[in-house]
């Protein structure tokens, strides 16, 4: 379990990416307090960070690359401000999150859409096919983190952590495994420890969407979208995807035995 002692109570999350804890949260979390002491509303916040993304796409689209990635750090900043003003003022929080949610993706979907465009007109077409391998990549993430969502609710289940480490375990249940579950069992013992170690430190074990996104938007137009740094950021996806994956047949199984 991840150690309290090393986060605000209330106002950080118990565990997030990586780069959230070891950059974005030192950053992000005073500026967030004072927010909160000015009473700003998280969904200023959001919007503004919307604006920026978008923004960043523009940039993007019309080549402006570096101004698109710095506008891209600052939308990026933003975001990890307003969920953090949110849980300080206790101000609207399930509303902020749906529409945070909407306004990421939304963002994400624009800011590709203009790396595509430019690189097209470009005519870097290693970086057209891994800038849309990426936006694949994230949706099919998107996808089955949906259906994830949506199995927990039709069982039950309302506590998505909880209830993860439950159907992680039945998978590499023998009964349920067969014949893999030897392999997988070792498998998840290793993840746990190492999931255990970084948790204490409030961090997931393993880079995931967020350090993709930073890769995509924020590094890799700095380069020119280099097809290398673009592949580097759609691979950082593949351990989201395969464990969502592998939570949803899961669950799917464990619903017809």
């Amino acid at each position: 379990m991840p150690d309290s002692s090393h986060r605000p109570s209330g106002v950080l999350k118990s565990q997030d990416a990586p780069i959230e804890v070891l950059i974005v949260d030192p950053i992000t979390l005073p500026i967030a307090r004072l927010c909160a002491r000015w009473r700003v509303h998280p969904l200023q916040v959001t919007a503004l960070a919307f604006v920026f993304r978008v923004a960043a796409a523009g940039a993007f689209f019309f080549g402006a690359l570096r101004l698109g990635a710095a506008w891209s750090i600052v939308g990026f900043l933003l975001d990890g401000i307003d969920g953090k003003v949110a849980r300080l003022r206790h101000v609207d929080e399930e509303l902020h999150g749906t529409l945070d949610f909407l306004s990421d993706q939304s963002a994400f979907a624009a800011m590709a859409v203009g790396a595509v465009s430019w690189t097209s007109r470009a005519y870097q077409l290693s970086a057209v096919l891994c800038i849309s391998l990426w936006l694949a990549a994230y949706m099919l993430l998107m996808a089955f983190t949906s259906t994830w969502f949506r199995l927990l609710l039709q069982t039950g289940n309302t506590e998505h952590q909880g209830a993860a480490r439950r159907i992680l375990a039945e998978g590499v249940d023998k009964d349920h495994a067969g014949w893999i579950a030897s392999p997988l069992a070792f498998l998840m013992r290793a993840f746990n420890r190492v999931n255990a170690f970084m948790g204490r430190y409030r961090m997931f074990p393993y880079p995931g969407a967020i350090e993709s996104e930073v890769v995509v938007f924020m590094v890799a137009p700095f380069v020119q979208f280099n097809w290398v740094v673009v592949l580097f950021g759609a691979v950082l996806l593949l351990p989201d995807i395969a464990i969502n994956l592998f939570m949803d047949v899961t669950i799917v199984v464990r619903r017809r035995s």
